[in-house]
This record gives C-alpha cells, structure tokens and sequence, in this order.
C-alpha cells in the first residue's frame, strides 16, 4: 500500500506515511543473525523482506520458527510487526523526500484486545498523529508513543 501512495505523497511538501507498529516486535527480541540482517539497512532488501514474510507461516506449520533465525514460539504478530519496522527503514532511505516512520502507539484499549489495555484511544493517538503532523521530522524512525526509539 505504501508503494501504491508514494507518487501521490512525492508530489507533496510534506508527504507523511506512519505505519503502527508495536514494542512486542523489535530487533531486540531476534536472534543475532537475524537481528544484524534486519540492522543492516544498507545491504537489507525488499526481496529479502519478502522472503522471510512468505516463509514464516510455512515455518510455523512445519514448527521450524527458528529456521531463518527466529526465537522460538515467535508470533505472527510480531513477526508482521518487525518486518513492517524493517521496510519502513527500507522504503524510507528509498524516498527520502517522504517522511515515513513507524509508530508503537502503546497498550491500547481497543475491541482487538478485548479492551484490557492501559490506555484509551485518544492517549494512543498522541503517537501517530503527533508524528504524522511533525514539520520536518526525522525519517526511518521508530517511536514509542511519542518519544523517538529504535527499532
């Protein structure tokens, strides 16, 4: 969807694009090499985003999470979320006149988790929108609620 966007969004001074993502999927909760694969911004590849998006429920099914390097009992969750942190890093360095970041909105009170989260829907929107209408903002970046973090 962000590629779909990002001719309309380059045609604009301020073109935005804030993906939600979330603290239970960051690189520190990979093993080493997988976690330096996805570090490695300069060599990581969008092809190579998409393998390992095509091969993880495969992996699941057959119980061998581990085999492209994930931890065990690793959730598609928080796979989704660390592949979606990695492309964004990705498309981001590709475009740099689009600001483009993710964003952990926090533990929020929604229908998704039977509304057991800590925080309401107005205090899980400072986040996004707060990057969202940022003028002139780091880009490839990940925030936790509204401070600047890493991925």
């Amino acid at each position: 969807m962000m590629e779909a966007f990002l001719p309309l969004l380059q045609l604009s001074n301020a073109g935005r694009i804030v993906n939600v993502s979330s603290t239970r999927g960051q690189l520190q909760d990979l093993r080493e090499k997988l976690r330096k694969e996805l570090e490695d911004i300069d060599n990581l590849t969008v092809e190579r985003i998409d393998q390992l998006t095509n091969s993880f429920p495969k992996h699941v099914r057959d119980n061998m999470v581990e085999k492209d390097g994930w931890p065990p009992r690793f959730d598609a969750y928080r796979a989704s979320k660390v592949l979606m942190n990695a492309y964004t890093r990705i498309i981001a360095k590709r475009y740099p006149g689009v600001t483009i970041n993710c964003v952990n909105p926090g533990y929020v009170r929604t229908d998704f988790n039977s509304n057991t989260g800590a925080l309401t829907v107005s205090e899980g929107a400072e986040g996004p929108a707060m990057v969202a209408l940022a003028q002139g903002g780091p880009t490839g970046q990940f925030y936790d609620q509204t401070r600047l973090s890493t991925f």
